[in-house]
């Protein structure tokens, strides 16, 4: 039972009432480390975690999800906590908590049986007995205490819980340092949680948190902020849809990743950009507000510079005496309200800075950001290349419009040249607010000013503001009056739309291809040019694509314009890669690049680096589109596109990583381009990529929901023959992974019949894979059914794949290592599995190095030998087979290793086959599958549920119920009687799988 609540405590209770996410997100590693030091509680091994954090981070939620997986598994949890009463709590609350919760559940009798002199613990319940005296009976209150734990822990595994450390009292600290020490082979799990923004460098805690480290099997867990990805989840669990990428950038820069702020943010209202609230406020200021009056002003002063202030400009700022000043400031840090980074001081949390900034009157607020502005125009060296953005934020909160105004726009140019593309989009949005207050400041008109922020939210990577942005000076704007400025609006939007995967950027590049035909010798008609060849490629029309690029290339070279040049000899290096001339592709790449870079075009420079790692990738040289995009990614973060091309460049090095098997790597890459919040056409890819990764190794649910994620980011009537045949292949991966190979055969049959799906060998020999893979499957099921009319079925849809592929070109090693697996598998459809045909697509994977590929085909290889008898052909395949495929920890390592059990083939180069089921199946009386017997197995010898989960290539959530299932079939109520039948039944008899 959780103690009374002090008024912070009931704030913050208060707060996560209303607004507490009902998923748990994020904390996967660290809910492990509780989850494993239980389990070695459960096995006699004492254990003891603290858990740290700010206030709101996240510490008692993820104790609750602890305390809620340890109830299902038999446990007895006794949860209390300090409470603030000044600088020593109340004695012994969280232990006074903890068995008053204790009495409720058991009864004074059952801990009087357990302890008959539990009269002892009077001094910490006085329903236990009377009150104690404090001093000579301390020693026998701590004994008595810790032989309660000791009993207790002999009838079952208790989690103890203490939370709020930095508010316990001396007496709190004496007893969990007794009981810390003196706990040697009980099955107790202790975990105690503080807030580490709490602890100034004074506090009493601090000296128990020194010693910690010495007593044997403590271990602590520094509790982080939540990335991007995390903090778009908790937002999703909130509002039951993603989060938009503006509004997650709000919370990021808000709430800085601490989930209760999140939450906060969230529960009052659509976009996060709120006031926060009278409770949140006060429970952010709660520090604040104990501090000495001085030190609170020195904050006031700081607030309004921002979250970050240099401490020269607040010297040139503060009405303060350097004395009193540096005095402040010495004990803002010393209470975290405040940390120290040189001559930089910034507030601990951003929503702290805005609380105490939304403390100041209106007119002390005006003050500070006119004095802050007048010293920075006095002396811009203070802050450097950062001067004149702050000098636009100080004139605008101090409401002098027309600075405001102007130093926006200057400010936004200067954001500009350095790359800062979302700055300066803030900046220019600035100024669209400001422009009807202050007419005529700028030289130039509202839709030259539109067309200025749409760029920079293109580049920025928000492609749906730039459409915005484009469309509403469009509107403004008469086209046959300008038809040439309505052109270069007309490109802008497309090229946004292009990254929405919308339709309409087709009619957009059609209408300026018309508008740029008044002037048709300019830069503007050969860039126009440039974007339709490229254009024309996606949409597979490569004649077209390249009479247009040759169009433009002449053009541009005529002129002198060298930004379209660039962009023409992209596109025709894509066209000749598409035909086969690999050569010819890569010079025309390498002549493209410094040109871009002569016109600064950094837009094309980068567009360079995505075609040609791509069609190195599909030429199998993998290792060097990894270099190729890692070399401009680099370059897209220096020039502010992260999260535009930078994401793409990381989905192409994500494509060479899962072909090379290395995913561990990719899932990182993954990670990182999903938490910066790409487009939707690209997050469309990455998803896909995540799905198919996930669907190799069994996690079908979760799979199925990414790939309905991706394919929700696409119009479904998108011309782009990438778009339709990555989509058409995510969803025959998924049939197939469910077990409906009609299904994912039917829907590759009609993509395929696409003339320009078909016309691509890149993506059509990928689909022709997967065809002839449903159709063997489909095969296998009617065969084993004897069902003569899916058999015929099978056979029409192998024969249509079959002349698909008769006139299909192979333009690279990747598309022959596919024609090779479709050769074998389209055997396999048809009943004539050929070990030859499945060993020649082996071969071919292996010489791209493609683990899995490589592995599947020695696996189906070793299938087809049995069938034919040649054990021993099938042993060494299977053998190759499952040492390619264990590492990467695939549902086909288990299909290997179930097939060499079938055929009692060992594993391994030496001895006879040994299935691990082979002693199982004569216990098959307990009830188990034999799924639930290698669990049992696997538990029995000190397994948590996420090594059972990687041992066995499943989710710790279904190792979790496995373990559920077990111990209701063996009627036991613990994992440790659980490992007790699993002696009984001699599993040990056998060597577990080893940890991965």
């Amino acid at each position: 039972m959780a103690p009374p609540l002090s008024a912070t405590d009931g704030m913050l209770a208060d707060v996560t009432s209303r607004i507490a996410s009902p998923v748990f997100v994020g904390r996967t590693t660290e809910l492990a480390t509780l989850t494993a030091a239980f389990d070695a509680a459960v096995s006699g091994q004492p254990s003891t975690v603290i858990v740290a954090g700010e206030a709101g981070v996240g510490k008692s939620r993820l104790v609750d999800e602890l305390i809620h997986h340890t109830v299902a598994d038999g446990a007895q949890v006794l949860a209390g906590g300090a409470l603030e009463l000044g600088a020593e709590g109340l004695p012994f609350a969280p232990f006074s908590a903890a068995l008053r919760g204790l009495v409720r559940d058991l009864g004074v009798e059952a801990i009087q049986s357990l302890v008959p002199d539990s009269g002892e613990l009077g001094g910490l319940l006085p329903e236990l007995g009377g009150a104690v005296d404090r001093g000579g009976a301390r020693s026998e209150l701590f004994e008595t205490f810790l032989r309660l734990l000791e009993r207790l822990a002999e009838r079952q595994p208790v989690v103890l819980v203490l939370e709020d450390l930095h508010w316990a009292d001396r007496s709190t600290r004496e007893l969990l340092v007794f009981v810390l020490r003196s706990l040697r082979t009980s099955r107790v799990l202790l975990v105690a949680t503080y807030r580490s923004d709490d602890l100034h460098r004074r506090h009493p805690l601090r000296a128990l948190l020194a010693e910690l480290p010495r007593i044997p099997h403590v271990q602590r867990i520094d509790l982080e902020r939540l990335g991007r990805r995390e903090v778009a989840e908790l937002a999703a669990g909130i509002r039951g849809h993603e989060p938009d990428p503006e509004m997650l950038d709000t919370l990021m820069e808000r709430a800085e990743g601490n989930p209760l702020f999140v939450e906060a943010l969230l529960a009052c209202d659509d976009r996060a950009r709120c006031y926060i609230d009278e409770t949140l406020r006060d429970l952010l200021l709660r520090a604040v507000e104990q501090l000495p009056e001085p030190t609170q002003r020195v904050l006031r002063i700081a607030a309004a510079a921002g979250v970050r202030v240099d401490y020269p400009l607040l010297a040139r700022v503060s009405d303060l005496g350097p004395a009193e000043l540096d005095e402040g400031l010495r004990t803002a840090v010393e209470n975290n309200i405040l940390v120290s980074e040189g001559d930089r001081l910034r507030f601990r949390h951003a929503l702290i800075q805005e609380a105490v900034h939304d403390e100041l009157l209106p007119s002390e607020r005006i003050a500070l950001h006119r004095r802050y502005a007048e010293a920075l125009e006095r002396e811009p060296s203070l802050l450097g290349c950062r001067a004149q953005v702050e000098i636009a934020h100080h004139w605008y909160a101090a409401h002098v419009v027309s600075k405001a105004l102007t130093s926006a726009w200057v400010a936004a140019a200067e954001a500009a040249a350095s790359y800062a593309y979302a700055e300066q989009l803030t900046l220019l949005e600035r100024v669209l607010t400001l422009w009807d207050e202050v007419p005529d400041a700028l030289d130039i008109d509202h839709v030259e000013l539109l067309q200025q922020a749409g760029l920079a939210a293109r580049d920025s990577g928000d492609p749906a503001r730039a459409v915005a942005y484009a469309t509403s000076a469009l509107s403004e704007l008469d086209e046959s009056v300008e038809p040439m400025r309505a052109a270069g609006l007309y490109v802008l939007r497309g090229r946004a739309r292009q990254q929405l995967s919308r339709l309409e950027r087709i009619d957009d590049l059609r209408q300026a291809m018309f508008l740029v035909a008044v002037e048709p010798e300019s830069e503007l008609a050969a860039t126009v040019y440039a974007h339709q060849a490229a254009l024309d490629f996606l949409l597979g029309n490569i004649e077209q694509s390249r009479e247009m690029a040759e169009r433009a290339l002449a053009l541009g070279r005529r002129i002198g314009a060298d930004m379209p040049v660039a962009d023409a000899l992209i596109t025709l290096g894509s066209i000749d890669a598409h035909a086969g001339d690999l050569d010819r592709a890569i010079a025309e790449y390498a002549e493209a690049d410094p040109i871009a870079a002569r016109a600064g075009a950094i837009d094309v420079i980068l567009r360079n680096a995505v075609n040609y790692g791509d069609v190195l990738a599909y030429n199998g040289r993998y290792e060097e589109a990894i270099a190729v995009a890692a070399a401009g990614l680099a370059k897209a973060r220096a020039a502010g596109q992260d999260r535009g091309k930078g994401a793409f460049l990381r989905n192409n090095i994500c494509e060479a990583l899962f072909a090379l098997g290395r995913w561990d790597e990719f899932e990182t890459m993954i990670a990182e381009a999903l938490e910066i919040g790409p487009p939707p056409n690209t997050e469309a890819f990455l998803l896909m990529q995540r799905a198919a990764l996930l669907l190799r190794r069994g996690e079908i649910d979760e799979a199925s929901t990414l790939a309905a994620r991706s394919l929700s980011l696409r119009d479904p009537q998108d011309p782009i023959v990438q778009s339709r045949s990555t989509r058409a292949q995510l969803e025959a991966e998924v049939a197939l992974a469910r077990g409906v190979p009609a299904q994912a055969l039917a829907n590759l049959r009609l993509a395929l019949a696409d003339p320009g799906v078909h016309s691509s060998p890149k993506h059509a020999w990928r689909l022709l894979v997967l065809g002839a893979r449903a159709a063997a499957e489909q095969h296998a099921r009617a065969g084993a059914l004897r069902q003569a009319d899916a058999l015929t079925e099978v056979e029409q849809g192998v024969a249509e794949l079959r002349a698909r592929a008769t006139d299909l070109r192979v333009a690279s090693l990747v598309q022959a290592a596919h024609r090779d697996m479709f050769e074998a598998e389209s055997a396999r459809a048809e009943g004539a599995d050929d070990p030859l045909l499945w060993e020649t697509a082996a071969a071919a994977a292996g010489s791209l190095q493609q683990p899995w590929e490589q592995a599947y085909a020695l696996f189906r290889a070793a299938e087809a030998e049995l069938n034919d008898g040649d054990r021993e052909a099938a042993r060494c395949r299977l053998v190759q087979a499952n040492a390619l495929a264990a590492p990467l920890r695939v549902t086909l390592a288990a299909d290997i290793a179930a097939l060499a059990q079938r055929a009692r083939l060992p594993l391994t180069e030496h001895g006879a086959a040994q299935p691990a089921s082979g002693r199982i199946a004569d216990r098959v009386a307990t009830g188990l599958t034999e799924r639930e017997l290698e669990v049992l197995r696997l538990l029995a010898d000190g397994r948590t549920n996420r090594q059972i989960g990687e041992s066995l290539f499943i989710s710790p959530k279904t190792a979790s119920v496995h373990v559920s299932n077990i111990l209701a079939k063996l009627g036991v109520d613990s994992r440790t009687a659980a490992a007790a039948v699993a002696h009984q039944l001699r599993l040990f008899d056998e060597p577990a799988l080893p940890v991965p």
